[in-house]
């Protein structure tokens, strides 16, 4: 039974509002019941005659008495049944008067005195002692009214039915509101609850200056109301609302206004307000549950400490449509429902129509998070009765079992489990939750191997805090995932494909026998038996070391060797075929890359850059050719041209069909044929190199810098020289490796019967009547091309890096509520985690984001509308391509190209100067720090970089993660601040209006916290590890404060070192050494090749034609080479 006895009171009144609206009633600014004047009627012309001796004058027709003496006492003295029920009934009311008269006790005409039974003696006199001993039966209370809790407890409602005073509490009293008139007093109202019950020597003050204060024996005061103005007068009213007038008697104060865990009949919550649980049923300070009144119009359940958003909400009516001023209402027949400002009625929660003769009916939010209607027929000692209640799930309340338990239901009953590994931190409280029953150990032992095993959680759903996502896995490979990821203490397997990964301590777990949701849980040795260790010895270590770095000697040395024979065979090869026309203009055939191996003059090489005049108003690019002017000379050659040179020839003899409409049967391979060219030659598809082989996709192959616009299967690894591109003769375009694989590049809903690289940038797949079922504008990567949209429902993701053009970190979403939003991947669509958006969420469904030539990047509606201008355009067209891309720092940017000059890329716009915008870019436990308008990212204190240079791979522990206390129970770390920084805000538990030395020692003490984010001066919201999103932010007062152990250098309790360890390091200098002089000789070798076959150096003067002489270079002279330049001035 959710509402439990704090005292013995037997029944005596009961006050019944009428069943009509109570508007009627007397009010002033509220709904709540007001004591207006007293009307109370003496009968006249009635009968008097004697009961128990006591006078009662009644009119004949029974409808009302009035009765001299001690009603208590009288009523002691009586025992039918039908006084009783005569007692309670209330009185004929006029209340289109607008008053409320005070109860008085009707007793019809023919009651006479029955047995008086020993039982009923003693049951109306404990009912009279207690009465006598503490109530004053006044409505008004007047200034300089007191209370105590022995002598005089309460002020009780005309009708006895409710007081305002002490109720017992724990091993003290605290004051609020409660039920005096039945045999259980429970409490409605608590003041100051979460206040240590105070000692029976306090006294409760309604002062003469008019305040309702607490004071204790040493005269200490504590405000019990804080009215917004001196009171004069104070009341108890019937319908159990404690009230405070001014001397107008305006209402300046009401206990309704601030309910705490009960909602009365007449009482509303209001918007904005909610009811907060108890902790357990006898103690009444504020538990974990909360429900809400939104400003919406929603009425919605919470735990405590938590936002409101449906990911933590576990009931709501669903009213959010409903708008402000939307209150929560109680009629005293159980009718639960949602009324708007105009008195609309949104929402019954319950029909009502429950008894309301001799019958209360409230409405409680219990301990264990479900809200219920109760009842009590006043006329029968007994318990409260729940005759409705939110859920009958009592597994439905998020946080029921703690933090890392889970809850399980059991004959309708809810059960709590701890997840593997872990034990209840205090036996017969749940709501404790669980901590590990094993030591905490570093995550891999010295040999890198996982120091834990991952145990299995079926049909269980958690909070989702997952900080990465990993999709199209399995279970194994996600077990596998989170055990080699230190950051990893469990994860969700969900949808059979999804690997959630978590941290602890995890949240809201319940069994769900329809879910096929699994956990994973990561589990080490027991805690009895964690330090029975094998001793490590140093010798293994070492012998581990010499390895490694014996093995990378060995490597260097051998790419040394590789390189002088490289040097060789590149300076041998001096053969070329045909040499330019006299006029200049162009290599006809033979290899252009060989006779410019043996040229280094920049002026050659700046014209083999420089494309041919171009007739733009065509629409035509013509391809690149190598030009040479007549005079130009051999200059000296050096080993760095030679390569330089090499390389470009590669990209030259790899040799491009320029033809429009590719048909079926056609084949690309990467060295020989590689690519498919537009029209004009601007773009190609086909092969591009990547890393250390070679992708598909769409690149610009008409300007100098070869730049990818589109790429298939970007994620998938490259593939070597023998792989072959196929537009097969059932129209499907494949990739087949040697071995005879095949894979598909894209998916057509039919077989092509026709493909295009077009001078868009748009590769296309056409049918058999020329119709388009498949085109790369509609499967965009991380670049949006002139007259290419980015549909709703789709999105750009960054790449790796510049160079690396795999997925990256960063999205770029174009929403179906029309709205463009920037998020990290592997992130919901939800406001935390966007850090770009263009604020059109207002467009609806169908807006594009759309670019045109000149620039002008803009979103349009279905029906041609221009949403919004996301940059204004007007950048130049002519000779100039314009392309917006996604970069790999996570913002977008519109780029511009003049295909006239050589050179990069001109960022023109961006999405912000910001470049620490962008949410993720440190990884985890790391954080962005501007410095001179560039992202520098730095490490958590007491964490260092996973990997130097890759700050996406964020941040991982410099010290071994021990146990979270000692023997003695003192923690075993320290708590070190970060000031001025903002991050992701997954709190488990947020403690308010404390201060930051409490904030850094709760966490300290707390094993589940690893950090904690002190907050607007007064929040400190503890997290768990890792952290996400962090940047530094200089206009905050935010700070982070992180706990830390001891540095891993010395956390072991090492042996001496030995000799035979200093041995092993002076091998390892030996083999350095040897690495060096590996290196020294081959640097030797290339220099000795170099001297021999250049053993004549000269300086000689080449003169041009127009007679000028060129500046004197130092070149050395090859006889042959010379007499064929000689040959070319001829």
């Amino acid at each position: 039974m959710a509402i439990s006895p704090t005292f013995n009171v037997a029944d005596l009144y009961e006050y019944h509002p009428p069943d009509i609206a109570s508007s009627h009633l007397t009010h002033s600014g509220s709904s709540s019941f007001y004591a207006g004047k007293t009307n109370v009627e003496q009968s006249t012309g009635g009968e008097e005659e004697q009961i128990a001796g006591y006078n009662i004058i009644a009119e004949k027709s029974g409808t009302a008495v009035t009765i001299g003496g001690n009603a208590v006492d009288f009523m002691a003295r009586l025992s039918c049944s039908e006084c009783r029920a005569s007692l309670l009934e209330p009185k004929e009311r006029d209340w289109s008067a607008g008053t409320i008269d005070i109860l008085i006790l009707t007793l019809p005409y023919h009651t006479r005195a029955k047995s008086l039974s020993m039982a009923s003696i003693i049951f109306f006199l404990l009912l009279a002692l207690s009465f006598a001993a503490s109530a004053q039966r006044q409505t008004n209370i007047t200034l300089g009214s007191s209370l105590t809790p022995i002598t005089n407890s309460s002020w009780l409602s005309p009708s006895g039915l409710y007081a305002f005073g002490f109720f017992r509490q724990r091993d003290g009293y605290s004051i609020g509101v409660f039920l005096s008139g039945i045999s259980q007093k429970t409490v409605v109202w608590a003041a100051t609850r979460d206040d240590a019950p105070v000692p029976s020597n306090a006294t409760l003050l309604f002062t003469s200056e008019g305040r309702v204060i607490l004071r204790s024996a040493q005269g200490d005061e504590t405000p019990i109301v804080s009215a917004s103005q001196q009171a004069s007068l104070a009341s108890m009213s019937d319908s159990g609302n404690f009230v405070l007038y001014n001397s107008d008697r305006e209402i300046i104060w009401q206990s309704f206004d601030h309910p705490t865990d009960t909602l009365l009949p007449t009482q509303q919550l209001r918007a904005g307000a909610e009811l907060v649980s108890p902790v357990s049923e006898t103690e009444l300070s504020t538990g974990i549950y909360r429900l809400k009144m939104q400003n919406d119009g929603n009425l919605v359940q919470y735990p405590v400490s938590t936002p409101d958003a449906p990911q933590y909400a576990y009931f709501a009516s669903g009213t959010y449509w409903a708008g402000g001023n939307v209150t929560l209402n109680l009629d005293p027949d159980g009718r639960l429902y949602l009324l708007n400002s105009t008195g609309f009625n949104i929402e019954n929660i319950t029909a009502g129509g429950y008894h309301t003769k001799e019958t209360i009916n409230i409405m409680k939010l219990d301990a264990d998070g479900i809200f219920r209607l109760y009842s009590q027929n006043l006329t029968v000692n007994g318990n409260w009765s729940a005759v409705w209640s939110s859920t009958s799930n009592k597994c439905d309340p998020k946080g029921s079992c703690g933090l890392n338990g889970y809850c399980v239901m059991k004959d309708q009953e809810a059960e709590c489990t701890c997840l593997p590994g872990f034990e209840f931190v205090a036996q017969g409280n749940w709501t404790s939750g669980c901590e590990r029953d094993f030591k905490a150990e570093s995550c891999k032992d010295k040999n890198g191997s996982s120091t834990y095993n991952m145990e299995e959680l079926s049909n269980t759903e958690w909070e989702d805090v997952s900080y990465s996502v990993l999709s199209s896995t399995t279970k194994d490979n996600c077990k596998q995932a989170c055990l080699e990821d230190c950051n990893c203490e469990a994860a969700l397997f969900t949808d059979g494909q999804y690997c959630r990964k978590q941290r602890l301590p995890l949240r809201f777990g319940r069994r769900n026998l329809e879910s096929s949701n699994l956990a994973v849980v990561k589990v080490g040795r027991p805690i009895s038996t964690m330090d029975n260790k094998e001793p490590i010895t140093e010798k293994k270590n070492l012998g581990t070391g010499r390895t490694i770095l014996i093995i990378s000697g060995s490597f260097v040395a051998f790419g040394l060797a590789m390189v002088s024979i490289f040097g060789i065979i590149v300076y041998r090869y001096h053969a070329y075929k045909r040499v330019p026309n006299n006029d200049g203009t162009a290599l006809n055939e033979g290899n252009a890359v060989d006779f410019m191996a043996r040229l280094s003059c920049s002026e050659c090489l700046a014209r083999l850059l420089e494309p041919k005049e171009r007739d733009w108003s065509a629409g035509t690019i013509d391809i690149l050719i190598l030009t040479l002017p007549y005079h130009t000379r051999a200059k000296s050659l050096s080993m760095a041209s030679i390569i330089f040179f090499l390389l470009l020839a590669l990209s030259f003899t790899a040799s491009a069909q320029r033809q429009t409409n590719i048909t079926l049967g056609s084949s690309l391979t990467p060295i020989t044929n590689s690519s498919w060219l537009s029209p004009s030659g601007l773009y190609a598809f086909g092969f591009f190199r990547q890393r250390d082989g070679y992708s598909i996709g769409v690149f610009l192959s008409g300007i100098s810098l070869q730049t990818v616009v589109w790429a298939a299967r970007r994620d998938d690894a490259p593939v070597p020289s023998n792989a072959t591109l196929l537009f097969t003769r059932n129209g499907r375009v494949v990739l087949t490796s040697a071995q005879g694989g095949e894979t598909s590049i894209v998916s057509a809903s039919q077989p092509a019967s026709l493909a295009s690289m077009s001078d868009s940038g748009n590769f296309v797949l056409y049918n058999s009547d020329r119709e388009i079922i498949w085109q790369s504008f509609d499967h965009p990567t991380d670049t949006l091309l002139p007259t290419q949209q980015l549909r709703a429902g789709a999105e750009l993701v960054s790449p790796v890096s510049e160079t690396e053009l795999s997925t990256g970190i960063f999205r770029l979403k174009m929403q179906t509520d029309g709205n463009l939003v920037q998020y990290p991947v592997n992130t919901p669509d939800a406001p935390p985690y966007a850090y770009f958006a263009s604020g059109t969420y207002w467009a609806g469904a169908n807006v594009t984001l759309n670019l045109d030539p000149d620039g002008r990047l803009y979103l349009l509606n279905p029906t041609g509308f221009n949403v919004k201008n996301i940059t204004a355009g007007g950048y130049h067209t002519k000779e100039t391509i314009n392309m917006m891309k996604l970069d790999a720092d996570g913002i977008f940017r519109l780029y511009s190209q003049n295909l006239t000059r050589n050179g990069n890329w001109s960022a023109v716009w961006s999405s912000t100067s910001d470049k620490c915008d962008p949410k993720g870019s440190c990884g985890l436990n790391g954080y962005c720090v501007l410095k001179d308008e560039e992202a520098e990212c730095t490490c958590l204190p007491g964490f260092e970089f996973v990997a130097k240079g890759n700050w996406t791979s964020g941040c991982e522990r410099d010290f071994s993660a021990e146990s979270c206390k000692d023997k003695n129970g003192s923690s075993t770390y320290n708590m070190e601040e970060l000031s001025n920084t903002e991050w992701e805000d997954v709190s488990y538990s947020v403690l308010s209006s404390t201060t930051k030395d409490n904030c850094k020692q709760a966490c300290l003490e707390d094993c589940n916290c690893e950090a904690a984010l002190f907050t607007d001066g007064q929040y400190c919201r503890k997290q768990r590890l890792p952290l996400r999103f962090g940047r530094t932010n200089l206009e905050s007062s935010n700070l982070a404060v992180v706990k830390v152990g001891r540095p891993i250098s010395t956390m072991d309790n090492k042996e001496p070192i030995t000799e035979k360890k200093n041995l092993g390091t002076g091998r390892t200098i030996l083999i350095i050494s040897g690495s060096f002089v590996a290196f020294g000789l081959a640097m030797v070798s290339i220099f000795g090749i170099i001297v021999y076959r250049y053993h004549l150096l000269a300086y000689k003067r080449v003169p041009n034609n127009d007679g000028t002489a060129l500046n004197e270079d130092l070149i050395p002279v090859d006889e042959d080479f010379v007499e064929e330049l000689m040959l070319l001035d001829e």
